[in-house]
């Protein structure tokens, strides 16, 4: 009879009541529960071997004499069940205002800096920064609201929530969205830069450290810190070289450098982060073998995944489809690689299958949605970016006003430490000008210049 009446409907239409009606049949199936409205009690409805539905009912009496207990330990069972008294909150509250906050915080954040004149246009990133200070800050004067309880939740954030949800898509768009003709000329010198100057400068960082903070650290504690910040985030610089009009390699070359080098500097703070937490003693042939691991097995894995994808995209031709298997690709790379059985790079891992989608990928994409797909994955990356950056002021909120004690002499040496970075990173640059001068296009002392500068620490440090 359901078949004979579909029949006399539209096609979308009779698809639509056909749903309608599976939905509402699902309550009734073996096996199934429902709610009694009428008194909040559970019934099991259930059907018997003749195809009848069962209906456990509850005396008329017992509803008049009892309703009041009914009700009473039907709460009291829910509050036990779900850890909590008093009206149900969803687990899924918290990050929803959070994240509500962030993004309304972003584009006021961007509306008003437009409304500056250019020379006086603070980095976007520190804006946001500035904002969950800000709002960490009044979220501290409201203990007994809704907002007070939202932002409290986020200053003890989970650090994986940064970097398996929000880091991945902005790895993957700057590599994919990348020149690759230009790129592959400009590798050789950002591999120098991302290996080996990584590790001398996490080297030079932590002698630093030692030598104006003497008496204060440990040598490893210097060393997790050094590779904490070793890895760069240069995104508003190389904005603002694209918007001058400044030469593709340099751009290129700072990108790649970044990249690449923060997948050596998460390596090297997952060896260091095991020394200093004293879970293991520090020995210089296992460092080394779980280095190769890290920074090998990342863009092999990579590569692994990125090759059969591409044979898959170049099968179907469903953008949908297409965007859904690069989604999957980035986040499941990420996750395969930082799980604990086979624990390589996964920052490496994805950076290469962005390279991959940027030279070999793109032409398993249909040719007219190749920019709509850098459109969707530049919105990813952009929303991932402005939370990272505003969950990152909130969390220095808790450290700098609630956790620690900070004095003058903290701010002192915060600057000195800004200095040291910048010196440091100009010796590694100096070590490898010789070879950065006559590899791929070459390089000037001008352009060098504005490596060292180029350099700014991000999204991944604070991630770390």
């Amino acid at each position: 009879g359901l078949r004979r009446s579909m029949a006399l409907l539209p096609k979308g239409r009779a698809a639509g009541l056909l749903s309608l009606a599976l939905v509402a049949a699902v309550p009734f199936l073996p096996g199934s529960q429902a709610y009694n409205v009428s008194d909040g009690t559970q019934v099991a409805r259930r059907l018997n071997e003749e195809g009848h539905l069962e209906v456990p009912t509850v005396p008329e009496d017992s509803h008049s004499e009892t309703g009041n207990q009914t009700e009473h330990s039907s709460g009291t069972e829910h509050a036990e069940e779900g850890g909590h008294e008093g009206p149900h909150k969803s687990g899924a509250f918290e990050p929803v205002v959070f994240f509500l906050i962030a993004y309304t915080a972003s584009a006021f954040s961007q509306a008003f800096v437009k409304l500056l004149p250019d020379y006086m246009e603070p980095p976007h990133s520190l804006v946001l920064y500035a904002l969950g200070l800000l709002l960490a800050r009044i979220a501290s004067h409201q203990d007994d609201t809704e907002y007070g309880e939202v932002l409290r939740s986020f200053m003890d954030v989970d650090p994986h929530v940064v970097f398996w949800v929000l880091l991945p898509a902005l790895l993957y768009e700057d590599a994919a969205g990348s020149q690759w003709h230009v790129v592959e000329r400009v590798l050789p010198s950002a591999l120098l830069l991302a290996l080996p100057g990584v590790i001398l400068n996490s080297f030079l960082t932590a002698s630093y450290i030692m030598l104006v903070f003497s008496g204060t650290w440990k040598w490893e504690s210097a060393m997790l810190l050094g590779s904490v910040l070793s890895a760069t985030d240069p995104v508003a610089v190389v904005g603002a070289l694209t918007s001058l009009q400044a030469p593709l390699k340099l751009s290129s070359l700072i990108s790649g450098e970044s990249l690449l080098n923060d997948g050596s500097g998460v390596a090297l703070f997952q060896i260091f982060l095991e020394v200093a937490s004293g879970r293991e003693e520090f020995s210089l042939g296992p460092a080394i073998l779980k280095l190769c691991r890290l920074a090998i097995g990342g863009p092999v894995l990579g590569i692994l995944v990125a090759i059969p994808a591409f044979y898959f995209l170049r099968k179907t031709s469903s953008f949908s489809v297409e965007i859904l298997v690069i989604v999957i690709c980035v986040y499941g790379l990420f996750f395969v690689s930082e799980h604990e059985v086979v624990e390589v790079s996964g920052v490496l891992a994805v950076v290469t299958f962005g390279f991959f989608m940027a030279a070999i990928g793109r032409f398993g994409l249909a040719i007219e949605k190749e920019k709509d797909h850098h459109s969707i994955m530049n919105f990813l990356a952009l929303v991932s970016n402005e939370a990272i950056f505003l969950i990152a002021g909130v969390v220095s909120y808790r450290f700098i006003f609630q956790t620690l004690t900070i004095y003058a002499r903290d701010w002192l040496d915060l600057f000195l430490l800004y200095v040291g970075i910048h010196v440091t990173r100009g010796l590694v640059l100096l070590a490898c000008f010789p070879l950065l001068r006559v590899w791929g296009y070459g390089l000037s002392l001008k352009e060098a210049v504005i490596c060292l500068y180029g350099g700014l620490r991000g999204a991944v440090g604070l991630a770390l």
